[in-house]
């Protein structure tokens, strides 16, 4: 799974994936991981949730595995408006 770490930094150092941060002192987070489950974050736009899928796709392929959308969960926040909110959600099912 470190490769998959991997080209998330390099991503964030592009500045093609842009981190949350939940306190001013806190570090950036882009992803946490916990036994076999892995929560992605970033800003709601296209070009993020494009991103999330390619970089899932890579790590797929590259390691013979399959996501199973079944337990796949997207979460916004409150922030987002609906119009953008079902825009990224058909983005990410497409």
């Amino acid at each position: 799974i470190k490769p998959l770490f991997h080209v998330i930094q390099l991503e964030a150092e592009a500045k093609n994936w842009k981190p949350i941060k939940i306190t001013r002192r806190a570090p950036k987070l882009y992803h946490l991981t916990f036994a076999n489950d892995l929560l992605f974050f970033a800003k709601a736009n296209e070009m993020e949730a494009e991103l999330i899928l390619c970089i899932m796709s890579m790590f797929c392929v590259s390691f013979s595995e399959e996501l199973n959308c079944d337990k796949m969960r997207v979460l916004f926040s409150r922030n987002v408006g609906w119009q953008r909110l079902t825009y990224y959600l058909s983005t990410l099912e497409s």
